[in-house]
């Protein structure tokens, strides 16, 4: 049973050779002797080479070099040459356990053993289609084949980092896998699943169409989208009797009196004075907007660089050439180069182009000519373009790196003659008033100038002090506990904020817009006594924990940014300019601002 078909073996001195079917077999008696399955001469194994003998060893063992039947050792002879040999299944067939060089079959020798390997490339390399036990290299045995495969974990889940498929996950193959949330497939950023294949949430940085307006990539408010992804009011503008903001997605939206268009493309004479006109229900004036101001009675914005002005046109607000009296449709103003800043107040407006030139138009009171004008007389001591430019009603200013200029009369030709006032310190912030103009230093001090009936809204009653800036008392750090971070300025009324959020306002009260009706409620006029200034000036009642950003006032209302993004008006509101959904003024009794005051709804 142990011999193979054509191999030899003895019983006694008779040769046996097993026939092709292993059942068969020839005899044939040896005339000399039978050894290891072959017939020898009588001499064999006695020590010495004799006839047809290779060798003769004299001893009885297979295992050496010299066979019992005096043959030399040789691969395929059936004995296993202990010296040379690890095997002899007396074949010379490579795909069994022996091979034809008479080795045991091993994985990596270069020969397939057809019980044992399914291949042999003669390495032991993993990352080939062989592998190193001599395996055909599949997907799914756990070896990663360089070229063919991505990966290989030796798993059939497909929601780890590698599939079933042996190649990585990756985001837009529609295979919810590894560490994504979800997997459409498609390159939108806008639905449910964007292309970080993590499930859309506020504050991912992708705007999920019909959910969010905006997403900043953080849970912020008060950055112009709030936490819920709602754009937020970032920037305001009062007009006399009309209010803009524009929220963090660069939507402009305007509410108050629309009696000459200021509004834009909104066909009611009034818009805010109900409920139903605010919120989703306000519709956007532009898109993509960057600035914007108001005047009297008329609107102006940025938008990609250029400037667009809407609304009455009586002294030339739309720009030079313009003949038509209102316009809700906005006007584009024939600037040379790109718009940065722009401001407003009554009919007066001024542009900050990229290049450092101011231009202003309007006014045909203080700029009898109604062309565009060039203001190129900047200070000799300016020593950089200017920042941001700020108007009243017979003045513009320039905010500088290193301070403030000014050109203005306030009945005079404007700038023909123009008296000009100049403020070399740093500054922060600049607002303008109808007569006056207050700036803010990079200590936080209040410097102002100018004049106002009430004597309270530069905070001095001398108007021959024209075009100085004296400091402040009302916002020394000294008595007021903290310094001024934003300032607002409009009418003949001003306001600052401090950097803990709270905020003072100032000036000729109409209608409550100041904020203070103890005080108003006996006299109009606040900071033209000493009792009316410093730490004696209360804040404004705005509602517990709320903390204000940035303020804007038109003499007439005035409007808080809260820093949690959210936004209060009062004064005056005739046409709904506050924006809560009444005609009702508010701040001007007990009782109406604080927790009692609402918050302007814009989306």
């Amino acid at each position: 049973e142990r011999v193979a078909p054509g191999a030899a073996y003895c019983e006694g001195n008779e040769l046996v050779v097993c026939g092709p079917d292993l059942v068969t077999v020839e005899r044939e008696i040896c005339e000399g002797r039978c050894a290891s399955g072959a017939c020898v001469s009588a001499d064999c194994g006695d020590g010495t080479v004799n006839g047809d003998e290779e060798c003769d060893d004299g001893n009885p063992s297979d295992f050496d070099d010299c066979t019992t039947h005096c043959k030399l050792a040789t691969c395929g002879d059936t004995f296993v040459s202990l010296l040379a040999e690890e095997c002899d299944d007396g074949n010379l067939d490579d795909t069994d356990s022996c091979t034809s060089e008479c080795k045991t079959a091993v994985c990596g020798d270069g020969n397939i053993s057809l019980d044992e390997e399914e291949c042999d490339d003669r390495n032991l390399d993993d990352t080939d289609s062989c592998t190193s036990e001599c395996k055909t290299a599949v997907c799914g045995d756990g070896l990663v084949r360089k070229g063919v495969e991505e990966c290989d974990d030796a798993n059939p889940i497909e929601t780890d980092e590698c599939l079933s498929t042996c190649k990585l996950v990756i985001c837009g193959d529609e295979i919810v896998a590894g560490a994504e949330q979800c997997d459409d497939g498609n390159p939108d950023d806008d639905d449910a699943c964007p292309t970080n294949c993590r499930n859309a949430v506020c504050g991912d940085g992708f705007v999920r169409a019909g959910e969010e307006e905006c997403d900043d990539n953080n849970e912020d408010s008060g950055d112009g989208c709030s936490s819920d992804c709602q754009a937020e009011p970032k920037y305001l503008a009062l007009g006399a009797f009309h209010s803009c903001a524009i929220l963090g997605d660069g939507r402009l939206k305007c509410w108050g009196n629309n009696d000459y268009e200021q509004l834009g493309p909104i066909n009611d004479a009034k818009v805010g004075d109900s409920a139903d006109e605010l919120g989703p229900n306000l519709p956007a004036v532009l898109l993509g907007v960057s600035a914007v101001a108001a005047g009297e009675r008329h609107t102006c914005a940025i938008r990609s660089g250029s400037a667009l002005c809407w609304g009455a046109n009586h002294d030339a607000q739309l720009g030079p050439g313009v003949s038509v009296s209102t316009s809700a449709a906005p006007v584009r103003i024939p600037l040379e180069g790109e718009a940065v800043d722009l401001c407003a107040a009554g009919t007066v407006n001024a542009a900050l182009m990229k290049d450092g030139k101011v231009y202003t138009w309007g006014s045909t009171l203080v700029n009898p000519t109604g062309e565009l004008l060039l203001l190129d007389d900047f200070p000799n001591t300016a020593s950089s373009a200017p920042l941001s430019v700020s108007c009243g009603e017979n003045l513009i200013c320039a905010r500088y790196a290193q301070g403030a200029h000014c050109w203005g009369t306030y009945l005079d030709n404007f700038p023909q003659g123009a008296r000009e006032a100049n403020l070399m310190e740093p500054i922060v912030a600049l607002s303008a008033g109808r007569q006056h103009v207050c700036a803010l230093n990079t200590s936080g001090e209040l410097k102002c100038f100018g004049y106002s009936p009430s004597a309270g809204a530069a905070l001095f009653q001398d108007p021959a002090v024209l075009f100085t800036w004296p400091d402040i008392a009302a916002v020394n750090p000294s008595v007021t506990g903290g310094k001024g971070i934003a300032i607002g300025a409009g009418g003949e009324s001003s306001c600052v904020v401090f950097e803990d959020g709270a905020l003072k306002c100032w000036g000729q009260d109409v209608a409550g817009n100041l904020g203070q009706p103890a005080i108003t409620l006996q006299d109009p006029a606040v900071g033209d006594e000493a009792e009316d200034l410093g730490e004696l000036l209360p804040e404004i009642d705005l509602g517990f924990g709320v903390t204000v950003q940035s303020v804007v006032t038109s003499g007439n209302h005035t409007c808080a940014l809260f820093r949690s993004g959210r936004l209060k008006c009062w004064g005056l509101n005739d046409s709904g300019q506050l924006g809560i959904g009444t005609a009702e003024s508010m701040g001007d009794s007990f009782g109406e601002l604080g927790a009692t005051l609402p918050y302007v709804s814009l989306d």
